[in-house]
């Protein structure tokens, strides 16, 4: 058995990344090649993000009930330089950690830049 890649920044142990080659398959198996993969719960879109990566699928739609996963996601992609800025100034003390666990835990009315960067300090996965 071959080590799965990891396309993802979030780790979700077990996620779908390891059902990418049985999914490439059925895509292409369909005729399917180059068309657009949508992912209702896409955790750590680690299946759709390697279907992209091989060129497999042309686009993605990531989308998750979890609003701190979507808030991930809509940071990383829609405010890079900025959601990159709080990855590379954030203090690294039990402190911080503590303000974000609780920003994770209580995310309403927080921005999604806020809410987003603080997701990936917990535990992948656990809510």
């Amino acid at each position: 058995m071959s080590a799965v890649k990891h396309h993802s920044p979030l780790r979700y142990p077990d996620g779908k990344a390891q059902l990418s080659g049985l999914l490439a398959a059925a895509i292409t198996a369909n005729g399917l090649r180059g068309c657009r993969y949508y992912e209702p719960f896409a955790g750590g879109g680690g299946a759709a993000l390697s279907l992209l990566n091989s060129g497999v699928v042309r686009e993605l739609y990531l989308n998750d009930a979890d609003v701190r996963i979507h808030a991930f996601w809509q940071a990383a992609l829609h405010q890079p330089e900025e959601f990159a800025n709080h990855i590379m100034t954030a203090p690294l003390t039990v402190d911080e950690w503590r303000r974000q666990q609780a920003v994770a835990a209580a995310p309403e009315g927080r921005s999604e830049l806020a809410v987003g960067f603080a997701w990936p300090g917990r535990c992948a996965g656990v809510a």
